[in-house]
């Protein structure tokens, strides 16, 4: 793939699988001796890295160590598509259905909804809590597909980066209004966790868990629920500042964000990957330290 799919121009409205598809074009030559245990690696050592930055408060530290984490869950995921456990593809839907793309992984999970209460909109969780550990996970999958029914139906699956980040700010935005950035960071560094054990386990040639899944599905369901809270934590971030101040506090130079008063930046994931993974005169994404595409380093 020579032609970048991301560019100046379409970079706020390319899809999530186009990003994937450029990164892991970015980073073939680099990638392509790595299984995907060591990709992931990479993955937890960012995401370490903006726990720490939270924990100092330096927000645009944390936002630029997690455009990173992102990149290596865009490159790992991509790498995965490719891998077999046993035979089988390494990536599966609660059906047993192959993952192939980063919509299809996250919307297998959260079709528009929250998983656990169902709610398009402000997630009921925190109050609804002692009626969903009643609920089977079979009831919960039921609930799941009938939502990915009605997305695929409605031809209403949010595509872009922006278009993804306001999905999860409709469920979980009021959720999360008085948790702190702390907490949500805490949630993204177990979900990270939590894809490095499926991945490990995976290895040593277990197939199911005591769920039981194939070991499969919830590898997949991890990674969707590290993008969500990941999304989270952008979503945090551009909410702790109000009308341009942000571009202050995130210390994003100002030809990149437009903030309005009343509503979150949703464009702020898309421009920081921007801003970081392209030079001065360079309309696609390059290495920022060669600054080659693919990277040479």
């Amino acid at each position: 793939m020579n032609t970048p799919l991301i560019t100046s121009q379409n970079y706020r409205t390319a899809s999530i699988n186009n990003w994937q598809s450029d990164m892991s074009y970015l980073y073939q030559l680099k990638n392509e001796k790595r299984d995907p245990i060591r990709m992931w690696l990479r993955a937890v050592s960012d995401a370490s890295s903006v726990g720490e930055a939270v924990r100092k408060d330096e927000f645009g530290e944390a936002m630029e160590k997690l455009s990173h984490t992102f990149a290596w869950i865009f490159t790992t995921t991509g790498k995965l598509y490719a891998t077999r456990f046993d035979g089988q593809p390494a990536l599966t839907d609660m059906d047993g259905v192959p993952l192939q793309s980063a919509t299809d992984i996250l919307f297998a999970k959260y079709p528009g909804i929250c998983p656990y209460c169902g709610k398009t909109e402000t997630c009921h969780c925190p109050v609804l809590r002692k009626t969903i550990a009643k609920e089977t996970k079979v009831e919960r999958r039921n609930r799941i597909r009938e939502a990915r029914k009605r997305v695929v139906m409605l031809n209403n699956v949010p595509n872009s980066l922006p278009e993804i980040a306001y999905m999860f700010d409709r469920i979980y935005g009021e959720a999360h209004y008085e948790v702190g950035l702390d907490i949500i960071t805490f949630h993204f560094l177990e979900e990270v966790g939590e894809v490095a054990w499926c991945l490990t386990t995976l290895y040593d040639g277990a197939k199911s868990t005591a769920d039981p899944v194939l070991l499969t599905t919830q590898l997949a369901e991890e990674i969707a629920d590290t993008i969500a809270w990941g999304f989270a934590i952008v979503n945090k971030l551009a909410s702790l500042t109000s009308q341009n101040l942000i571009l202050k506090a995130l210390e994003l130079p100002s030809t990149g964000v437009q903030v309005s008063d009343s509503q979150l930046n949703y464009n702020l994931l898309p421009d920081w990957l921007w801003h970081i993974y392209t030079g001065p005169s360079h309309d696609e994404l390059r290495c920022p330290k060669c600054m080659r595409r693919p990277c040479q380093c």
